[in-house]
């Protein structure tokens, strides 16, 4: 990680700083000295050096104008609205939160010059339920957050290739840790629950999951900004194995030294889950990274997070 210091004095631009990944990148981001600008549209950013910039990315203007005052030299594009929701009145919405906002900024950065990689952040959900995501039969996304994302690779992978832009995909699986604000998502959710004596609802719990430390999610990202030779291509953050939610909940369950225990078939499945799990060979091929923390240890991580968080009322309704 010595390398990460090329990162002093660097202009950094990271959209989506307020969320749960953002935050970690930010912070380090910071520790390694870095000019960090932080893009929010609702939700303000209180990180100790960051600079906090209100934009609407999907309003054309703004974002010109942002990337013309920040001149960034490396962007990390985290910003989205991530949901696997299959409603109809998400295909609007995710449309422009997502990819709408991606090719703004794209075009903007295109127009501007001078910027060393942008990094787009994608989603395991590009991956069809085959496992298939190239070919001569095309990716069929399983919701409309990921058929916005598909979309979005695809403007990338065009801005690269006719361009020349420095744009690298990072597909990111499901990740967890502390401090995750979504108390709704299946980890904290689940934590939360069995601290205060209550059975979480879940699902069946047979559905496979690649399970990904957000600090291994942070180091990748940080790789993939200076690594060379990567420009165009999709590389998976994960941790290339699978673990069923049951056996997380049961894991976070061993953890927490409860007797509580979940209602599986509780809460309904959606339709057309994907299962993928992250090529990471593929990954080190290109990039100097693996992931570092094994689930187990990851897990007693955020419990122990979210232990010492709820003494404080944190998560408390």
């Amino acid at each position: 990680m010595n390398s990460m210091a090329r990162y002093k004095n660097k202009r950094v631009l990271v959209t989506g700083a307020s969320g749960f990944i953002g935050e970690h990148l930010c912070r380090y981001l910071v520790e390694q000295g870095a000019q960090v600008i932080g893009v929010y549209r609702t939700n303000m950013i209180d990180i100790a050096g960051v600079k906090g910039v209100r934009t609407d990315l999907t309003n054309e203007s703004q974002v010109h104008n942002l990337v013309e005052e920040v001149k960034p030299e490396f962007v990390f594009h985290l910003a989205s609205e991530v949901h696997g929701k299959r409603d109809v009145q998400y295909v609007t919405s995710t449309l422009h939160n997502n990819l709408v906002a991606t090719v703004n900024l794209l075009t903007a950065l295109e127009l501007a010059g001078g910027c060393q990689r942008i990094i787009l952040a994608q989603s395991q959900e590009e991956i069809s339920s085959s496992g298939e995501t190239n070919g001569s039969q095309p990716v069929i996304p399983c919701s409309p957050y990921a058929a916005s994302k598909v979309a979005a690779t695809a403007y990338g992978n065009m801005f690269y290739q006719l361009y020349q832009l420095p744009v690298v995909m990072a597909r990111i699986f499901m990740v967890y840790g502390p401090g995750q604000k979504d108390l709704s998502k299946l980890v904290p959710y689940s934590i939360l629950c069995l601290l205060k004596g209550k059975s979480p609802l879940i699902s069946s719990g047979t559905r496979l999951v690649d399970w990904i430390y957000v600090e291994d999610v942070v180091t990748g990202l940080l790789t993939m900004g200076l690594q060379h030779g990567i420009e165009g291509k999709t590389l998976d953050l994960g941790s290339g194995e699978s673990q069923s939610i049951r056996g997380v909940i049961e894991q976070l369950i061993a953890v927490a030294d409860t007797e509580i225990t979940a209602e599986f078939g509780a809460g309904a499945g959606r339709k057309h889950e994907v299962e993928p799990v992250a090529d990471i060979k593929h990954t080190a091929q290109w990039l100097h990274w693996q992931p570092q923390t094994t689930l187990s240890q990851g897990l007693a991580n955020t419990v122990g997070f979210y232990r010492q968080q709820l003494s404080g009322g944190y998560g408390n309704e």
